[in-house]
């Protein structure tokens, strides 16, 4: 098991340079998304091994600050690639062409693009393997039992923070935390490759796990959409009427996919919804 957790992380050093590199390009943002999900792994599992005892020598590695660049750069050209596309589903299912929207995205994604080549001098293949060489080290001198018994621990405390963030059901401004908070498991679940595993009377699955996070990112890509679009209506409304006819279009479709992810969230950690 903790072999795998060893290749499981050398994969994902991997998947952060070879991604990062290939995303050098304005049309492709796929390798943007790899090398974000492969960087969001490798510091969820450094802030969970920095914690075990004897580990103290990691706790700020996961702060290293040309990967927070090269991740925040790369997040912003990635959102508005998803604006685009759930841009063109809107104008598809409704037959209509928002073009001052599309136009505003098309040109706030190249300052993104630009803004990801200014970051690009900072990748250092000999500081990011001088990362994983030192998470990798730490992480093999931890026991196999004592690393599932802190997992275990962590996915418990994960678990008392999620039923305590929709506790008063208010959870519109909780469910991006809340998402954090299962991809944190999930990537435990990966890391020590292990399908299902019951923490009091909830039963874990790595395929429902996903399908939880699926869920509460849909309704995360059109609360970002909806706050590009409000944004745009501040500046441009006046001369674009159009756009105020497509944000009731996503008001309501927001208003399905909250809804949606509440209650996945209710139904996953048995939390009775009112």
């Amino acid at each position: 098991m903790k072999n795998g957790a060893l290749q499981y992380i050398h994969e994902q050093f991997k998947s952060i340079r070879i991604n990062f590199i290939r995303s050098d390009t304005f049309k492709n943002t796929d390798f943007i998304h790899d090398y974000r999900v492969a960087l969001k792994r490798i510091r969820a599992i450094t802030k969970f091994v920095a914690k075990i005892p004897g580990s103290k020598d990691l706790r700020n590695l996961y702060r290293i600050s040309y990967l927070e660049n090269i991740y925040s750069a790369g997040g912003k050209l990635r959102e508005v690639h998803i604006n685009k596309q759930l841009l063109q589903e809107f104008e598809d299912t409704n037959y209509a062409r928002y073009k001052g929207f599309k136009y505003y995205l098309k040109k706030k994604g190249w300052w993104a693009y630009l803004s990801l080549k200014d970051v690009r001098y900072l990748y250092s293949y000999r500081r990011i393997k001088n990362y994983e060489d030192k998470l990798l080290t730490v992480t093999e001198s931890i026991p196999e039992d004592k690393l599932i018994k802190h997992i275990d621990q962590f996915i418990q405390n994960k678990i008392k923070g999620i039923e305590l963030l929709v506790a008063d059901h208010n959870v519109e401004s909780k469910l991006h935390k809340i998402r954090k908070y299962i991809k944190s498991i999930k990537y435990l679940f990966e890391m020590i490759q292990i399908s299902n595993r019951e923490y009091g009377n909830l039963h874990f699955e790595i395929d429902k796990i996903t399908i939880l996070e699926d869920t509460i990112g849909d309704w995360h890509d059109y609360y970002e959409f909806k706050a590009e679009l409000q944004e745009y209506i501040r500046v441009f409304g006046e001369v674009d009427k159009l756009a105020f006819t497509l944000k009731k279009i996503v008001d309501k479709e927001y208003s399905l996919k909250y809804k949606e992810a509440v209650q996945a969230v209710y139904k996953s950690f048995n939390i009775e919804s009112k």
